[in-house]
């Protein structure tokens, strides 16, 4: 955000200043009020949660406080803003969700998600993530039965925060939080819905789970860094109270650092690091690779791409990834996204009067008009998020890495009709995800984040790099891994190929362990490898093949040295982009 101030410097005169807002971190807040002060800024606010303070600084003061040794980072407060502006042209039908099949005379309809990763089957045993608080970060709650009450009639909202106002509403009171967009309230309803359609199924995933709606963008989606991360410092601050087990993250920034120095990755390491799962989505700018953003690229949490049943939810023949899910491996060579869970025409609350309704009214369905059909990541981390507190219900002392571990275990890989991998582990991770196997997959030993510690991650102690890299023909490959693709390599040239007969049938299994999801390398504090070699200039892993060339930041190591935020704090990052419907 830039905020522009004038200062009379003479009753003739009228001088401009651009003043804007960023993230500084540094040796404790104390030293850091001061060395903001003393470069003629002024703190505004503090981010406990990744140790920050606020500043609102001038050019001259930003360069001034760089070279304060009690400085150790400065961050603009970058713009979240969500592209449902950004619709993709074509024929009118390609927007259309004429191929649903649903009933708009019922005032119930059906969702066929919670059928597709049997969660159906652990709601018939009456498995519906009671005792479960979810926390989802987006743009508020509309107060609609679905979502405000669980499927026993209780009340299950037990309070609500916008981080943008920084304001609470608890004992009931929901007057004067809204969800203006809409996506908040449509993710919410896919993770919690208690609501019924006509075949007597559930339309969420876990009806019984609590929720708390973190609001931390606007009407049109748009947010900034330093309102998401009040938000996670909130739900820290707040989780003992409220139970607080799992938080959804259904939006997604380009990365502009390695993933340890972003400071809204910072904080979402600091819940993971607290015990609480954080399910985020990879994002909806696939099917290319290295496409997945932030948060998605953090490697401890569950990232979440998209698969569609094209319209034939009894059908699974069809079944195949979206399109517009994207694709792995990040940067640093970990492997994303861990799963894959429905995201295509995705059926769920939503005041007809919210700014989505409003934009695309062709996909507003029933007979109340309270249910809106849209595809994405976003939806498809709602799917994985709802699963999750169906697994805490049936096993509440479950670590974040062993729900991490369970979900890739129970998950369903799609398998061409010769039995290999339809799709590589960076478009699908581990497959389909699965209810009924992730909640009763016996958990022992490591099988993910094996070799990483989020702690020394957190703190800058040290970092880690991922197993993949870059072959001599410009293919991502797995190093020292079994894993072997469709064509009997482990090597994926980035394509993404879709209606082969692909199935997730579960022909295809994993080892115990999932070698992708581990470290292959330290990195220490000040960039240099255990044999002492800068990673950034030599740690290329894959024989000096340009793989950074789409990453300008890497070459000036931007966010440290010279980049000028002010030209860039506006810098759009396209969040939740709107896609067709698939």
């Amino acid at each position: 955000m830039a905020i522009v101030l004038y200062r009379l410097s003479s009753p003739e005169t009228t001088v401009r200043e651009e003043v804007a807002r960023f993230i500084v971190q540094g040796a404790d807040p104390a030293s850091l009020q001061r060395a903001v002060k003393a470069a003629g800024g002024e703190v505004v606010d503090h981010l406990a949660i990744i140790d920050a303070v606020v500043a609102t600084l001038d050019r001259n003061g930003l360069k001034r406080l760089r070279d304060d040794p009690a400085v150790r980072r400065v961050y603009a407060d970058r713009v979240l803003r969500f592209s449902h502006s950004e619709v993709k042209t074509g024929s009118p039908m390609d927007d259309d969700d004429s191929g649903s099949d649903v009933d708009d005379s019922l005032p119930g309809l059906d969702t066929a998600y919670p059928g597709l990763v049997d969660a159906t089957r652990l709601h018939g045993w009456g498995i519906t993530g009671r005792n479960v608080t979810i926390a989802v970060v987006d743009t508020g709650l509309w107060a609609h039965p679905a979502v405000e009450y669980d499927h026993r009639g209780n009340a299950r909202v037990p309070v609500r925060y916008d981080a943008i106002q920084d304001r609470e509403w608890t004992d009931g009171d929901a007057s004067g939080f809204v969800d203006e967009s809409g996506h908040g309230t449509h993710v919410a309803s896919i993770a919690v819905s208690s609501l019924r359609g006509p075949s007597g199924s559930y339309n969420g995933i876990a009806p019984g789970a609590r929720l708390v709606p973190v609001r931390a963008f606007d009407k049109h989606g748009d947010g900034h860094y330093v309102d998401v991360i009040r938000g996670l410092d909130w739900i820290l601050d707040n989780r003992d109270d409220h139970d607080i087990r799992v938080v959804n993250l259904s939006f997604s920034a380009d990365p502009n650092s390695f993933y340890w120095d972003d400071p809204l990755n910072q904080a979402v390491m600091k819940l993971w690091e607290k015990g609480i799962v954080v399910v985020v989505s990879a994002g909806n700018t696939g099917p290319s690779p290295m496409t997945v953003g932030v948060p998605g690229n953090v490697p401890y949490v569950i990232t979440v791409g998209a698969m569609t049943d094209n319209y034939t939810p009894a059908d699974p023949a069809d079944d195949m990834l979206a399109s517009f899910s994207s694709s792995g491996p990040t940067i640093e060579g970990f492997v994303k996204p861990e799963v894959v869970a429905p995201g295509g025409h995705m059926l769920a609350t939503m005041d007809p009067l919210s700014d989505l309704a409003d934009r695309y009214p062709d996909h507003v369905r029933g007979l109340n008009r309270d249910y809106f059909s849209m595809s994405g990541t976003s939806q498809s981390t709602a799917v994985v998020t709802g699963i999750v507190a169906l697994m805490l219900e049936v096993d509440p002392f479950l670590t974040p890495d062993e729900v991490k571990c369970a979900l890739m275990r129970g998950a369903m890989p799609a398998s061409d009709p010769d039995g290999g991998l339809a799709y590589s582990v960076f478009q699908q991770g581990a497959g389909l995800v699965n209810a009924y196997t992730a909640a009763f997959s016996e958990v022992w030993g490591e099988c993910v984040n094996i070799g990483l510690d989020v702690e020394d991650d957190r703190d800058g102690t040290r970092h880690f790099t991922g197993p993949a890299q870059m072959d001599a023909s410009g293919n991502f490959v797995l190093r020292e891994s079994s894993y072997v693709s469709s064509t009997g390599s482990a090597a994926w040239d980035g394509e993404l190929r879709r209606g082969m007969g692909e199935s997730w049938s579960g022909v295809y299994t994993w080892n115990e362990v999932f070698p992708w999801s581990s470290a292959y390398e330290e990195v220490d504090a000040d960039g240099t490898l255990p044999d002492g070699t800068l990673w950034v200039d030599a740690y290329l892993w894959f024989d000096a093949y340009l793989w950074f060339d789409a990453y300008l930041w890497f070459d000036a190591y931007l966010w440290f040295d010279a980049y000028l935020w002010f030209d860039a704090a506006d810098a759009t990052a396209g969040i939740n982009l709107w896609v067709p419907a698939e």
